[in-house]
């Protein structure tokens, strides 16, 4: 008869032992790819073509403000900035590159009577400051750089972060 060694059963054993294992651990590997694959391109399709973590972000701040009692709108933050009649630097140049057009944004997208309501809805009013601010942020950055006063962006985004820029 043949004369089979018992190292060569152990060694056939082993073989098909060897592609068992790794049939299984190449299909884990490929679904594991695959559901990867999968979980990053929506997370790439969520990122990059919807607003929906700007949502969350701005909610963040909306979240500090709504918890504010002493609300003050941009209004009254632009008669404290814009009316002083001795203005400090920093005043002049936050009325004129940040706070003005806040305000024309405002005023050529609602009416008198709309802005009047809106300052009531406290998270929709900031919601409406943040778009606008997004809108106008190159046209302000831009006039900011021109006076050498990029700093006054920083310190109203400071401001804003801490619920500040829109009441104490």
């Amino acid at each position: 008869m043949f004369g089979i060694s018992s190292d060569l059963i152990v060694l056939i054993f082993l073989v098909i032992l060897l592609v068992l294992v790794f049939k299984l651990i190449s299909e884990f590997i490929v679904r594991l790819v695959v559901i990867l694959l999968f979980a990053g391109l929506g997370y790439y399709y969520v990122y990059y073509h919807t607003d929906f973590f700007d949502k969350h972000k701005d909610n963040a701040i909306v979240k500090v403000v709504e918890k504010k009692m002493d609300f003050v709108s941009i209004f009254e933050f632009q008669n404290d900035f814009c009316s002083k009649k001795n203005k400090s630097r920093t005043d002049e140049i936050t009325c004129e590159c940040i706070i003005k057009p806040l305000v024309e944004d405002l005023k050529s997208r609602f009416s008198d009577r709309e802005l009047k309501k809106l300052q009531k809805d406290k998270a929709r009013y900031l919601k409406e400051i943040l778009s606008a601010l997004k809108r106008n942020k190159a046209e302000i950055l831009k006039e900011l750089d021109e006076r050498n006063a990029r700093d006054v962006w920083d310190n109203m985004l400071d401001e804003l972060r801490r619920g500040k820029f829109l009441g104490n």
